[in-house]
């Protein structure tokens, strides 16, 4: 009798202890992580549960950056082909797939209607790459802010470190855009107007005696580079991209954005940040700008 008591106690203790380590895990888990999706097709929900709409399928073996943890359920950053989508109303294009926010924290959705879950929220002057159009909705690539769930028996922790695997930030565009009442109900559509921020010439504030490098890599993909803006000539246009910066030693880098704002600095000495993009059809780095300043 005393032995079966024993026993018993033994099995508390260790379904006790069980517990307290679960417990202890879960409380110290640091956000973000980096994790792989540990099954196909796995939804992205537009909420922590079932019942919200699915924002598309990952593959097994997916890597995705988790930044908190709801019940059963990881919510990630989304990748780039997740559904996002804003109201036409509050887009004002500046080329065939690029376009500016011109309302205050507008809404993202999980699809085309103001009856789908709301997954992020814009300011204005943001730029957003278009993805396609449905009906009075752009469906457009996911930015930083934008979230999604995936079900945890689906999520296994790879690293702790995220880097090259976090989303695009949202970035301002150096534009002046107009205001917009409440959703649906645009004030005015008027054409953006560029703004050159003038800024002294960096080579002048420059403690070290030393000159500042043309081109600077802020993290892996992230790069701060100088020059003049020159119209691209040649095949380069077919892939949306018309003007190259050239730097005083000469090197060249392809710009891809906002075509009107480019026209406003060609000619131009100019400082541009942006993310690099090493493709296999040019030997240029192409720059995906999303700032660009007027060096005098």
């Amino acid at each position: 009798m005393f032995s079966m008591i024993k026993k018993g106690l033994g099995l508390i203790f260790l379904f006790s202890l069980c517990c307290f380590v679960q417990s202890a895990s879960a409380a110290t888990q640091q956000f973000p992580f980096l994790a792989e999706v540990s099954a196909n097709e796995v939804n992205i929900r537009a909420g922590e549960n079932k019942n919200f709409e699915s924002l598309g399928r990952i593959k097994k073996g997916a890597k995705v950056v988790v930044v908190g943890k709801s019940y059963n359920w990881y919510k990630i950053e989304l990748p780039s082909e997740a559904k996002s989508y804003i109201n036409q109303d509050y887009i004002q294009m500046l080329d065939n797939s690029t376009g500016v926010v011109t309302g205050e924290k507008v809404n993202v959705r999980a699809g085309a209607g103001m009856n789908f879950s709301v997954i992020g929220k814009l300011i204005r002057g943001t730029q957003v790459r278009i993805v396609s159009k449905e009906s009075q909705w752009y469906r457009i690539v996911p930015l930083q802010g934008m979230y999604g769930w995936i079900a945890d028996q689906f999520i296994v922790f790879n690293s702790p470190d995220v880097s090259g695997y976090q989303m695009a930030k949202a970035v301002i565009v150096p534009i002046a855009v107009k205001s917009v009442s409440p959703e649906n109900h645009p004030v005015d559509a008027n054409v953006s107007t560029v703004i050159a921020e003038k800024i002294q010439n960096p080579h002048e504030e420059n403690r070290t005696g030393q000159d500042t490098p043309k081109a600077q890599h802020t993290s892996s993909q992230e790069i701060y580079v100088s020059g003049r803006v020159e119209i691209l000539e040649g095949d380069q246009e077919m892939a949306g991209i018309n003007y190259k910066l050239v730097t005083d030693d000469q090197s060249v880098y392809y710009l891809r954005g906002p075509q009107k704002i480019f026209n406003e600095f060609l000619h131009n000495q100019v400082e541009v940040q942006g993310l690099r993009q090493d493709l296999p059809w040019t030997k240029h780095t192409v720059v995906e700008v999303f700032r660009i300043n007027l060096v005098l």
